[in-house]
């Protein structure tokens, strides 16, 4: 019998996971690589793929060194090179802030900071509360030049809920354009900035000030850095996996090639050939496996976000079927773009519902599609444009049905 609570849950910070002895799939050798990087970095992953996760890992790493990193990977990388140090963070999660015009979101961002200054005594002036956070992020970091990291998780949260307002996107545009301008300001006198979101926001817009970021996404090397490659399957879930392949009465080898299926094929690097589990789904379905292949992306609100949503209504003439597997080029791949001007294609990657496949060309080389990364994900895209292009919801039970013949199809497809 496989201990169930050893499988994190979406909400358990790194250092949970690390008292717990829970399984953390250990991938901090490249976070030991981006950690000595210059400049801001930043970092875009579909939801439910663990940036929040990675977030509080670098939170406990820059706090307290390697005190939660027995045996990791970069244990021995960082005690060398950071001989004990530890550094004061300041942790904003846009998604965790309770706010419902920019002025209220810019208060939020002063509460983090003066909590931060009250914790490490320091004196922000008597009118902080009317001043901007960028000002007082300035004063703030100041006070102790190189001590402090900057971790930024969700910062496209404000954006991506006031789609259907668009003067109140405008606002919150502008105003996380200066925010971030002013984080570019002190950017020389911190030792560490990281920034994460669903979307690649245009450089002409939110980032227009912050030329020197460093979009991870686009290095190949960083492509695995969250989701779990087949390598991390077996070393860290192969007893639950046969605990699984005997709840289902199936083989061990049948349940890992339908986990694959079902929650692998994600790729985020035309260069990379390694594809990735969402984890998420995995452990999902590790936990509780008799229930089945569920679909966790949809059933979370993973499939249905108001990003999506809006977006995909711009595809009234688009056929389901090209949606399904589209030729692209690079520049659809990796382009920054502005959310009232972005292609339904970028979205749909950048969102993880297409991902990237190679196939020989006539030419003798490579031509890249965009295709569903799995059944999981398929099925979900197949929901949500029925529901939003053909204004047909289908009920469960006519769903199951097809989803039961996309099961069968896609056994015979050579779409991976």
């Amino acid at each position: 019998m496989v201990d169930s609570t050893k499988l994190p849950k979406a909400k358990n910070s790194f250092e949970d996971i690390r008292k717990k002895n829970q399984i953390y799939v250990d991938h901090t050798d490249l976070v030991y690589e981006f950690a000595y990087l210059d400049g801001p970095n930043f970092l875009s992953r579909p939801r439910r793929f663990g940036k929040s996760l990675l977030i509080s890992t670098l939170e406990s790493l820059f706090s307290h060194g390697t005190e939660y990193f027995k045996g990791l990977k970069l244990e021995k990388l960082w005690n060398e090179r950071e001989k004990g140090r530890t550094y004061k963070v300041i942790h904003i999660d846009f998604s965790s802030l309770s706010f419902e015009d920019k002025n209220e979101l810019n208060n939020q961002i002063i509460y983090v900071l003066a909590d931060r200054a009250k914790h490490d005594g320091v004196n922000f002036p008597d009118d902080y509360k009317e001043r901007s956070a960028g000002l007082n992020l300035k004063t703030l970091v100041d006070a102790a030049p190189s001590e402090y990291v900057l971790l930024i998780d969700e910062y496209d949260y404000p954006l991506t809920h006031s789609l259907g307002n668009k003067e109140l996107f405008e606002s919150y545009r502008q105003y996380l354009q200066g925010f971030f301008g002013a984080i570019k300001a002190v950017t020389g006198d911190m030792r560490f900035i990281f920034i994460t979101g669903v979307g690649r926001f245009a450089k002409t817009s939110v980032f227009s000030q912050m030329n020197n970021l460093r979009d991870l996404g686009l290095e190949r090397k960083f492509a695995p850095l969250l989701g779990y490659t087949d390598e991390d399957m077996h070393q860290y879930f192969d007893e639950y996996v046969e605990n699984a392949a005997n709840t289902l009465n199936i083989s061990n080898e049948e349940c890992y090639s339908q986990i694959k299926d079902h929650y692998d094929g994600y790729r985020f690097h035309v260069d990379n050939e390694i594809t990735l589990h969402n984890p998420w789904s995995v452990l999902n379905f590790l936990s509780a496996p008799e229930n089945g292949f569920k679909n966790f992306w949809y059933e979370t609100g993973g499939a249905y976000p108001t990003l999506i949503s809006k977006y995909i209504r711009n595809i009234q003439n688009t056929q389901l079927e090209s949606l399904l597997k589209t030729k692209c080029g690079p520049q659809t791949i990796n382009q920054f773009y502005d959310y009232f001007d972005v292609t339904p294609l970028s979205i749909l990657y950048q969102t993880g519902y297409l991902t990237i496949r190679t196939e020989a060309n006539d030419l003798g080389g490579q031509s890249l599609f965009l295709v569903p990364p799995n059944l999981e994900v398929h099925s979900s895209l197949v929901q949500l444009y029925y529901r939003e292009v053909r204004k047909d919801s289908l009920d469960d039970d006519t769903f199951y049905d097809f989803s039961s013949a996309l099961r069968s199809n896609f056994g015979n497809s050579d779409y991976k």
